[in-house]
């Protein structure tokens, strides 16, 4: 593992949420605060903001190497014009942590309702591998070893969600995408997984392709939400208890 890189890291971390709890985040603030996420949310999975100018000038003052910051994909090269620029601008901030608590690689967020690239991620690097990434791990890992299994959910939102009202055995892939990888980490903590998607086709088509690989390695139960809600909107509309109620009758 590249210590320097992992610093380099974990300063941009704590930089991008200071910057998400500053003044000039008021979008991100008012977006979080609509999918009814509080400080404590944001503090526990350090969610953050990248505002471009902020973001240049902490380059700037702190003298990070050009090189180092590309290839963490915190920087980015135009293809057409060759200018260097943030990679995450105007993007809230997910950082991706390894099951050991460091702070791997970054995931941005567009906010502005426009589609088209709403997430983006860190590239591939010497400390950051997405088919290995499960979002959560550092923080349940423990909870997991007693308990012996986990959901696996949709997306990083998803998964804050539960985390909010308790639901802490629970992890998501980057993407929907699950890898041989992430399941052979997950076995060393569980021995069965359930997976708690939504239940359009999309969903139920990427819960099809993990129950292949997860089958491999653990027991598998799939569990799926109304057409139109992911777990972070079935507990908008009709609360934790009937969620727990719903995953309850199923299992």
């Amino acid at each position: 593992m590249n210590n320097k890189l992992i610093s380099i890291n974990s300063v941009f971390c704590e930089f991008f949420h200071k910057t998400l709890k500053s003044k000039q985040s008021k979008d991100p603030l008012r977006y979080l605060k609509k999918r009814g996420l509080e400080l404590k949310e944001l503090n526990q999975f350090n969610l953050g903001y990248c505002d471009k100018n902020l973001t240049n000038s902490f380059i700037e003052e702190n003298g990070f190497l050009e090189k180092d910051l590309l290839e963490l994909g915190i920087l980015k090269k135009s293809k057409d014009s060759g200018s260097i620029y943030p990679f995450f601008y105007n993007r809230l901030i997910f950082p991706i942590f390894d099951q050991y608590g460091k702070c791997v690689a970054f995931s941005g967020r567009r906010i502005d309702g426009i589609e088209d690239y709403k997430y983006i991620n860190s590239q591939s690097s010497k400390i950051f591998s997405k088919k290995r990434i499960l979002y959560a791990l550092n923080l349940n890992y423990d909870l997991l070893l007693k308990t012996k299994f986990v959901f696996l959910a949709e997306g990083f939102l998803d998964v804050i969600a539960l985390f909010k009202y308790d639901f802490r055995n629970v992890v998501c892939s980057m993407g929907t995408a699950c890898t041989e990888e992430q399941v052979r980490i997950l076995r060393r903590y569980v021995n069965k997984v359930i997976i708690l998607y939504d239940g359009d086709n999309a969903g139920k088509e990427a819960a099809k392709k993990a129950e292949e690989i997860l089958k491999k390695y653990v027991k598998v139960k799939k569990i799926f939400l109304p057409d139109e809600d992911d777990p972070d909107s079935f507990i908008g509309k009709y609360g934790v208890k009937k969620l727990k109620l719903y995953i309850k009758e199923r299992i």
